[in-house]
């Protein structure tokens, strides 16, 4: 394999691309379909870091639900705020099946593995139909979830805000047609 080029250009169905191979550290690294030579090169160095970082014993991966959660642990919303994001979140999820705030008659875990307990306050989203597979998140699983869709994100919020902004517009619309129609003064 010394012999060999690492970067080399090929004839695919979408054009021209870019491929490399390379043995390193005793292991065969291989991949296609780059529009540009740097790209590929990017990618090798980032799969060659990746072997010296299993070496060293780094483990390098993004941190699934749980542990994101587990790292955020303290309520980042609380009074009107939660009450804005939790509207915020119905607005992304539409017309159907909100999240609701459901008090527990039993003690359960969440879908993340937070425990609620009895009489505790958690939320619930129905999935489906008649009959539905019901999400379940405790408080602190669902400020984590509004955290983690809403932070960093400008273009969300400024979506959901216009979009909830149009169904108050829409709201008000019809209650001033019910106004009328009962012959009272609107409000």
């Amino acid at each position: 394999m010394a012999k060999s080029k690492r970067f080399f250009l090929y004839d695919s169905p979408h054009g021209k691309r870019y491929a490399y191979r390379r043995e390193y550290k005793g292991q065969q690294l291989r991949k296609r379909g780059f529009e540009t030579k740097s790209e590929a090169e990017a990618h090798l160095r980032r799969a060659m870091t990746d072997i010296d970082a299993r070496e060293r014993g780094e483990i390098r991966s993004q941190p699934t639900a749980r542990e994101t959660i587990e790292l955020h642990r303290e309520p980042r919303y609380q009074g009107e705020e939660w009450n804005l994001m939790l509207a915020r979140l119905n607005a992304v999820a539409g017309g159907f099946f909100h999240w609701q705030r459901t008090v527990a008659k039993r003690e359960h875990t969440d879908e993340f593995g937070d425990k609620i307990k009895t009489d505790e306050t958690y939320y619930s989203r129905a999935l489906g139909g008649s009959w539905h597979k019901v999400l379940r998140v405790s408080s602190r699983s669902m400020d984590s979830l509004m955290f983690s869709f809403f932070e960093g994100n400008p273009w969300l919020l400024q979506f959901v805000d216009s979009r909830l902004a149009a169904q108050d517009k829409k709201s008000r619309s019809a209650m001033e047609q019910i106004d009328k129609f009962l012959d009272r003064p609107s409000q």
